[in-house]
């Protein structure tokens, strides 16, 4: 079961990838999908505070594109991989 959900948008105005220090309320309750808009998202717990649950705050850094292997010491900065990582089930999915 779901106790609760926030939203975060993943660019700025000018569809860059964001970074910085953000506070996430979280609202109580199942993900309501017709909230399309983050204004949207803050009308909602602004009119009905008890809606909110607790704030989530993040820290969002860029990290360099580079690799190095402690094993060898080579440098792996030429490939470049997207890829994504499920910790609860231990696997990693090149995308």
């Amino acid at each position: 079961d779901v106790v609760a959900w926030g939203v975060l948008p993943m660019c700025d105005q000018h569809f860059r990838i964001i970074k910085g220090r953000f506070r996430i309320p979280l609202l109580r309750g199942p993900v309501d999908s017709n909230v399309k808009k983050y204004e949207t998202f803050e009308r909602r717990y602004a009119a009905d505070l008890s809606a909110w649950l607790s704030n989530l705050y993040l820290d969002i850094r860029h990290l360099p594109r580079e690799f190095n292997n402690q094993a060898t010491g080579r440098r792996f900065d030429e490939i470049d991989y997207d890829f994504e990582v499920d910790y609860v089930n231990g696997k990693v999915r090149t995308l």
